[in-house]
Order: structure tokens, then sequence, then C-alpha cells
């Protein structure tokens, strides 16, 4: 399968926050990355629950783990953290149920 590109990039990392691009972009880049996967808002309660289970399948198909059940916003978007493979990003990057996905960041 061809990814259409545009300029240097891929359509579906449009999708990454820059901190998560920058990151890539690194030196020495990263082997996983903590993420966290937001799903596209105002959805059915439905498609969120399908949604879910796929993600959640192609997380742990590509070697990643969820790290703990998914949160909600207060809108009622689900958002998934979890580790994944730095080389499995495109995975998600052009999965249509993401709607943004964000370096976890934890305060030091």
């Amino acid at each position: 399968m061809t990814l259409l590109k545009i300029s240097n990039h891929n359509i579906g990392d449009e999708k990454n926050s820059n901190r998560l691009q920058n990151a890539l972009r690194a030196s020495k880049p990263q082997v996983t990355l903590d993420v966290q996967l937001m799903l596209i808002p105002n959805l059915e309660e439905n498609v969120y629950e399908a949604a879910l289970t796929k993600l959640i399948a192609k997380i742990q198909k590509t070697s990643g783990e969820v790290q703990e059940s998914p949160y909600y916003l207060s809108d009622r978007t689900p958002v998934i953290r979890a580790i994944i493979p730095a080389a499995s990003l495109s995975h998600y990057e052009n999965d249509p149920a993401i709607y943004r996905i964000e370096e976890t960041v934890f305060l030091v």
C-alpha cells in the first residue's frame, strides 16, 4: 500500500502533536513511545465501544501495551494511553477513529 505524500510527511502524521513530531526527528529516535490516542469527538457510544475494541487489539498486535483503562474527556471523548514501538506509529496515524496523538508528559 502506498501512502500519499504531501511535502515531506504522510497525511496521517498531521494527527501527531508538535512534541511527538520533534521526538521522532531527534538525532537518536526513541525505540518506544508513551502516547495518548484521542478518538474523534462527538461520536455515538456504540461507535466508541467498537473503535476502542479494535484500537486495543491493534495496540496488542503491534507489540504495544495499553497502560491503563481508557479515560474520557469532559465531552465523553475516549483517550487510550499506550506504550507503542515507534516503528508502529503509522498504524495509528492512518487510523480513521483517531483524532489526535500526543506523547504522554509527566510532571517531574
